[in-house]
């Protein structure tokens, strides 16, 4: 795959610029400082792989604002080993930003990541974009240094040395089984020293499982006195009280005997209930009537009053 066309919609101080064609061969970009060749080397980078965010510790060497403000876009011309021919659209936004690929076919990340061959952000960066101090760095290791360096891009792992990798796995394993201090064999030491404690604890628990048992023993004993001395206070209640009641249970065995000395009365006739309501309504009965002659009585007293009295007669 290569890149035929630059479309840079809006990207640092680019706005609207077109880099068309871009030779098959061999491209120089060159120009004074400031004059933009970094930018369009990040240009490349954000269209292909995304805009990255600003935690990212690289955002600083790819963060190149509009000038004339909005958000960055742009556009990528390609064509592959098979002729077949696509442009990568990219705008700045939320996980890199939206990508659109179109041409010979349409699609999005999913598209573009196999027109890359899944190469991906730090292969490129270390293999196909290696900036200016990049090379300054690598000018200054030694033949064997600069193989480890290419073998580690070649396998994906970015500033990977292979014999600083080494050399950090001695020096994690010297600290791990140092013959003084190595961490292990502290781990060892402390591993045997709980190991004693542990036996200790163990003998301990044995001890304490047979106190234990005596103890739950006990408590089963207390629980069963205690329950007995609750029915001996219940016991005890209940005789006080029959203590307290034999005065009023033996009055009441003289009433009794009492009662039973006293003469059988005859029995009262059926209708005795009958008898005594007419009694009493016949009582009734001759109030009213003696009330009325005593009226009667008054009337005539007061009727003999009112006669005048002759005197001569």
């Amino acid at each position: 795959m290569r890149i035929t066309r630059l479309h840079i919609e809006n990207f640092g101080h680019f706005n609207n610029r077109v880099v068309d064609p871009v030779d098959d061969a061999l491209t120089v970009v060159h120009g004074p400082n400031e004059a933009g060749k970094s930018a369009l080397r990040a240009f490349v980078r954000s269209t292909l792989f995304g805009y990255l965010d600003r935690r990212n510790k690289q955002f600083e060497f790819y963060d190149y604002p509009p000038a004339n403000g909005g958000t960055s876009s742009g556009a990528l011309d390609i064509v592959t080993s098979s002729n077949a021919a696509y442009t990568v659209r990219r705008e700045q936004g939320r996980n890199g930003g939206p990508v659109i690929v179109s041409g010979d076919a349409e699609g999005g990340t999913e598209l573009l990541e196999r027109l890359l061959d899944r190469i991906g952000p730090d292969l490129y960066q270390n293999l196909f974009s290696i900036s200016l101090s990049e090379l300054q760095e690598l000018s200054t290791l030694n033949s064997p240094e600069i193989r480890d360096r290419i073998y580690s891009v070649g396998l994906g792992l970015s500033r990977v040395s292979l014999p600083d990798a080494v050399s950090k796995i001695d020096r994690d394993v010297r600290a791990l089984r140092g013959p003084k201090s190595g961490s292990i064999r502290k781990a060892d030491k402390e591993l045997h020293e709980l190991k004693a404690e542990l036996e200790e604890a163990r003998k301990d628990h044995a001890v304490y499982a047979d106190v234990a048992s005596k103890l739950s023993d006990v408590e089963g004993q207390i629980a069963a006195q205690q329950d007995k001395l609750e029915a001996a206070r219940t016991q005890r209640e209940q005789q006080s009280l029959t203590i307290s009641l034999r005065p009023y249970w033996e009055r009441l065995n003289a009433l009794n005997d009492q009662i039973a000395e006293l003469p059988q009365l005859p029995d009262f006739p059926g209708n005795a209930e009958q008898q005594l309501d007419g009694l009493v309504l016949q009582v009734f009965n001759d109030r009213e009537q003696m009330q009325r002659g005593d009226a009667r009585q008054d009337e005539r007293t007061a009727e003999i009053k009112s006669v005048p009295i002759i005197e001569a007669f």
